[in-house]
């Protein structure tokens, strides 16, 4: 029921897949913390916890230089350990804050089609989210962005469209959608 409310034909493949991936490891990881499976809505306290398992908590007593911020994370050594053996875990440590965000956007899309209101929404839960991000971005976790493409290479891609009109017309507007919404390579094609 719980991956059902994730289907959808707009719904890209990898999408599909790395959706279900993360509700395979969020009901993986629930019941290892609170002795049973996750319910929807999913109570606030739940996705508090399972922020500071991932991504870890700012130590306080470590924070006397913000450059030398230290993340305590909450999570037991054998609850890590058996995700690492069941696979739903590939290494053992704190996940980027990036993939804290995306599990979170996964979570932030089921609960409506499920027809719950999303615990996303509860001031403490923001709070924290917001307190992580701040830690990341102090400890510098935060996503390299690839350089742009020069406008030469561009014009060089564009120089490389066929003489044909139908075939020429579509490969230029192509390159020119992703190349104006700064889209990944990937969007465009398919």
């Amino acid at each position: 029921m719980i991956l059902a409310g994730i289907e959808s034909p707009a719904l890209g493949r990898n999408s599909e897949r790395s959706y279900r991936s993360v509700l395979r490891y969020f009901c993986a990881w629930h019941p290892l913390r609170f002795g049973h499976f996750p319910t929807f809505p999913t109570p606030p306290r739940a996705l508090k916890l399972y922020l500071m398992d991932h991504f870890g908590w700012p130590d306080r007593a470590s924070a006397q230089p913000l450059s030398r911020i230290l993340l305590r994370v909450t999570m037991p050594k054998a609850v890590n350990e058996t995700l690492i053996a069941h696979g739903y875990k590939r290494e053992s440590g704190r996940q980027k804050m990036s993939t804290i965000r995306h599990h979170f956007q996964v979570l932030a899309i089921l609960h409506p089609r499920l027809g719950v209101p999303s615990p996303l929404l509860d001031p403490h839960v923001d709070q924290l989210i917001w307190e992580c991000r701040r830690a990341a971005r102090l400890i510098a976790d935060v996503p390299r962005r690839r350089p742009a493409l020069p406008r030469t290479q561009f014009d060089a891609m564009l120089a490389t469209c066929g003489s044909n009109y139908f075939f020429g017309v579509r490969d230029r507007a192509l390159l020119y959608f992703a190349w104006a919404s700064g889209g990944r390579a990937a969007v465009p094609a398919h």
